[in-house]
């Protein structure tokens, strides 16, 4: 191989051809057993093995590093050399290998170095490769051969023993490790634990990320994508750098872990479009999901509100509207300069605008006394919880965005009930529905329990 040229990432056959060893350092010929990863063990990937590869053929470990690794996976070239070292010989130890423990740990050696005084003289493997390429002499024919051939006559037998001796030590290395890449190489996965692979990043990284619930590393996917640009202040001791280097690690990955990091985890939140905002909303929508009043994606007209059945003949409509998600925002802009008041009306508008589609399959249009008594109730303790209750600070265009925070205490109902009564009062008085299905119930309503009966649908 000319100096300089790195490795493929697999072995070659050739490689291993025509040795000759009396015990077997690795024994191919059983059946491989399944190495586990624990907590404490790093797994290796296929460029691993490259690397460490490529370090036995004596290439630059600064070049091998920068092709086969990322930045976020070493400290410097050396400090990965010694991990793949140590984790090759430690998995080696755990299989029984002990002849590979002790091949894993030796340097490479150049047979150059020993006998060929002339720079053009081929070394023993350059002289296997061009005069028995399908490794059909054995050994001792070919070291006659070669000393016949190549060999000046100024060099002992104790120079060519020598230099057989180090070629056999570096094809039974290259033996040992092709056999534990069989064993060991390993793609990340997202039910993966996390500890086997952020350990290449840094020490205790996979503690940190224990403290807030990241085990795995889907997990880690998951907790990025939901609090965004700056997850990393809501773990303990994890800075910004070692942050974007499991960033990093994650992006290079992405192909096999089959989840991906959002665009709302790249960039912060002030700098996202509208437009991009909404189709991180719209990408993970369901036709079952909640989403705000902004992003909503209007139904069929079924549901849209523009066959109501409590809608006001055409003539009496004041408002250019002719859907309920229409009528809605133009009651929200009523208050569009009080900032404070138009978030509080949309609040409540997104919340029975959404409930009266998905849980009472009908338009906000078409609810009786029934449904808004049916209302109330849901105020008290909104369910499916799945659907409708979060946790409090996720962002508006968040796939966890939810229209509570939990259920709803006596005074919060209270204040609800009245901006819906305001909402269904302006709603009438434009001559957009025909009557309000809140006017005369109760102004208080009792907490429903699991044993006490909702109002009929």
């Amino acid at each position: 191989m000319p100096p300089h040229t790195l490795p493929p990432i697999i072995a070659s056959a050739e490689l291993v051809k025509g040795t000759e060893q009396s015990q077997t350092e690795c024994p191919s010929n059983q059946t491989q057993p399944n190495i586990r990863t624990d907590g404490n063990r790093r797994r290796l990937r296929q460029e691993h093995f490259a690397v460490y590869r490529g370090y036995l053929e004596g290439l630059p470990i600064d070049a091998l590093v920068e092709r086969y690794l990322e930045p976020s996976e070493a400290a410097s070239p050396r400090e990965a050399l010694r991990v793949i070292r140590e984790e090759l010989s430690m998995a080696a130890a755990r299989l029984g290998w002990r002849k590979a423990v002790k091949l894993m740990r030796q340097p490479p050696n150049n047979p150059s170095s020993v006998h060929l005084r002339s720079r053009n003289l081929p070394t023993l493997e350059q002289f296997r490769a061009r005069h028995d390429p399908d490794g059909v002499l054995s050994e001792k024919d070919l070291l006659i051969s070669y000393r016949e051939e190549v060999v000046p006559t100024g060099h002992s037998r104790d120079d060519i023993r020598r230099a057989a001796r180090q070629s056999a030590i570096r094809r039974r290395q290259f033996s040992a490790l092709s056999e534990l890449s069989k064993v060991l190489t390993e793609s990340p996965l997202a039910r993966h634990p996390i500890a086997g692979w952020v350990e290449w990043i840094g020490p205790r990284v996979a503690d940190h990320l224990a403290k807030v619930s990241v085990n795995t590393v889907g997990d880690l996917v998951n907790y990025i994508n939901k609090f965004g640009y700056r997850w990393f202040t809501r773990v303990p001791r994890l800075g910004e750098r070692t942050a974007q280097r499991l960033m990093n690690w994650l992006d290079r990955h992405t192909e096999t872990i089959d989840c991906a990091l959002s665009l709302s985890a790249r960039r912060p939140q002030r700098t996202l479009t509208t437009e991009e905002c909404a189709n991180l909303v719209l990408e993970r929508a369901t036709e079952t999901s909640v989403v705000p009043l902004e992003y909503y994606k209007r139904p069929g007209e079924t549901l849209d509100g523009s066959l109501g059945t409590n809608r006001a003949p055409i003539g009496q409509n004041k408002i250019d509207a002719n859907t309920d998600y229409d009528a809605i925002w133009a009651w929200i802009d009523v208050k569009k300069d009080i900032p404070q008041s138009a978030i509080a009306r949309r609040k409540e508008a997104e919340r029975i605008l959404q409930w009266a589609v998905l849980e009472r399959r009908k338009p906000l249009s078409s609810l009786t006394a029934t449904d808004a008594a049916c209302y109330l109730a849901f105020l008290v303790n909104p369910q499916p919880a799945q659907r409708w209750i979060g946790t409090r600070l996720v962002p508006r265009w968040h796939s966890d965005w939810r229209p509570f925070e939990k259920p709803l205490t006596p005074s919060s109902q209270a204040s609800a009930r009245a901006n819906v009564n305001v909402l269904f009062t302006w709603l009438v008085s434009q001559g957009y529905l025909c009557a309000d299905p809140f006017d005369g119930l109760p102004q208080t309503m009792l907490e429903f329990t699991d044993d006490a009966p909702l109002p009929l649908r």
